[in-house]
């Protein structure tokens, strides 16, 4: 395999798209820098493409349960 460029696998790396708008920045943070050690170690795209969905959407379920508990706990102190 040849060597790539740091720059090279930071770009690839970088996470775009709707999610960003919906996941906390710090997460998507933790989530490129992850990416970014999986381009270094020379995984698979495909294999790098399957994991980052399914991280994607374990936080998306996170953030979801999150926003749920807070929106029950406000109810909760309301009445």
């Amino acid at each position: 395999m040849t060597q790539k460029s740091s720059v090279e696998i930071k770009q690839k790396s970088h996470i775009k798209g709707w999610v960003t708008n919906i996941i906390p920045e710090d997460w998507c943070g933790e989530l490129e820098v992850l990416r970014y050690t999986w381009f270094q170690q020379d995984k698979g795209e495909f294999w790098i493409e399957i994991m980052t969905r399914f991280h994607l959407l374990t936080m998306f379920k996170a953030c979801l349960q999150i926003k749920v508990e807070n929106k029950w706990l406000f109810k909760r102190k309301q009445g």
